[in-house]
């Protein structure tokens, strides 16, 4: 037999390990399914099981039906298949659904008042500035023709002052961007507030912070309408970044620029596929795996995380290595020597009596 063929049965067997796993409860094993889906190596039929295995390691509808129709793709003619996408779209409301890309829409909800946003995917993708969102998860989306839709954050980039939110919004229409070699300094632009605002501005460099990944402007930062967000657009209309309270100097915004916003939306949203059991940290912004393993902390910062469903049991040598197993005292409830934040155990998040 040839190698295709020895390749063919190592991912075959693996898919089968990945799937007794996912039969254990080990919703850790979803990473190694979309690992196996991203080799190429399996079959139709195994690539239909990996998608129908992947939707369980996770409770989010939009999700699961994704899956399975990534998994009906390859098996169009399963039944179990059919009736497992015909149930979840009959539980869920109809998504709206926009012909056209909205220019600007407002964001309730987060720490620091309304904000604007700016769709960035057909999916209903929203960024807009972790200074506006803070660690806020659920927040109200208002669309322009009256609508207000649930938000939900997706992911907090602090050092790009990035907030992306979820939305159950679809769109059919095109995002206009502005390709990079449209830019020029003292270009005409107009950044937009939800409440109507539409302010106009230059642009005075290509990079005012370093790293490429920003515009600065000739607008006041104390000109915001709101807390931040606001799509910026040149004179074609097309989308060229969204503005934050970050200043270049002498208190004139920046602006974090589209491509870098799509480039963050994207490794996102692929973090998110791979390891579905994680969350975004409302204290840092960075993706927790540990409730993956049963943790109720941020491995990164230590923080509290917003966990809304039954968590599974506790993986302990995995937790050990995330948290980093530290010469602290043990927590009086769970014996763990993990350490303490908040006074909170960060193995079982109660309060240590010791």
């Amino acid at each position: 037999m040839g190698c295709g063929y020895n390749e063919f049965m190592q991912a075959r067997d693996e898919l089968r390990a990945a799937i007794r796993q996912m039969q254990a409860g080990d919703v850790a094993a979803a990473t190694k399914l979309r690992q196996l889906l991203d080799a190429g190596e399996l079959d139709a039929a195994g690539q239909a099981a990996a998608h129908v295995w992947l939707a369980e390691a996770s409770d989010d509808a939009g999700f699961k039906l994704q899956c399975l129709q990534n998994a009906l793709a390859f098996t169009p003619d399963n039944a179990q298949i059919q009736q497992g996408i015909r149930a979840l779209l009959a539980e869920r409301p109809p998504a709206p659904s926009l012909s056209i890309f909205p220019r600007v829409v407002g964001i309730d909800g987060g720490v620091n008042g309304v904000a604007s946003a700016v769709f960035v995917t057909k999916s209903g993708l929203l960024a807009t500035t972790s200074y506006a969102l803070g660690g806020a998860g659920d927040l109200a989306v208002s669309l322009a023709d009256g609508q207000t839709v649930e938000g939900k954050l997706l992911r907090r980039f602090p050092g790009m002052d990035l907030a992306l939110a979820e939305s159950p919004v679809r769109l059919d229409g095109r995002l206009a961007i502005a390709p990079p070699t449209a830019l020029a300094v003292g270009q005409e632009l107009v950044a937009l507030g939800f409440g109507g605002a539409r302010l106009q501005a230059t642009l005075t460099a290509l990079d005012g912070l370093g790293a490429g990944h920003w515009l600065a402007t000739s607008l006041p930062v104390a000109k915001l309408p709101d807390a931040g967000g606001n799509p910026l657009y040149d004179d074609r209309g097309q989308l060229l970044g969204i503005m934050t309270r970050n200043s270049a100097g002498g208190g004139m915004a920046l602006a974090l620029k589209i491509s870098s916003i799509l480039a963050l939306a994207e490794q996102a949203q692929r973090d998110m596929q791979m390891q579905p059991g994680a969350r975004c940290c409302p204290a840092c912004g960075g993706l927790a795996r540990a409730p993956i393993y049963g943790g109720r902390s941020c491995e990164s910062c230590g923080g509290d995380l917003p966990i809304d469903e039954a968590l599974p049991a506790a993986q302990t040598d995995t937790l050990k290595q995330l948290y980093g197993e530290a010469a602290s005292h043990p927590c009086s409830h769970c014996g763990a020597r993990v350490g303490f934040h908040g006074g909170r155990c960060l193995r079982c998040g109660r309060r240590s009596e010791a």
